[in-house]
């Protein structure tokens, strides 16, 4: 089973908190939805999960299952 989790993640945008202390957790198969107003944070969380933003803290992104194929970011930086 596959899983995406993300614990304690704060990320501070031009000035702003933008996250802080996001704790997230999906599992394989669930459907996943971020609602909230223009500049809270959804777009950040988003980059962050898929490793193109450089966040403030450490943080820990699982998954227990290993990937087959690089995640399409790393695969538009390789061929930049």
């Amino acid at each position: 089973m596959a899983q995406i989790r993300l614990d304690h993640v704060d990320k501070l945008h031009r000035r702003r908190q933008a996250l802080d202390d996001l704790n997230l957790e999906v599992q394989e198969g669930e459907f996943m939805v971020l609602v909230g107003p223009s500049g809270c944070g959804k777009s950040t969380a988003l980059r962050s999960i898929a490793g193109l933003e450089v966040l403030d803290h450490p943080v820990r992104r699982s998954a227990t299952r290993p990937r087959e194929k690089p995640a399409l970011a790393e695969q538009i930086l390789r061929a930049g």
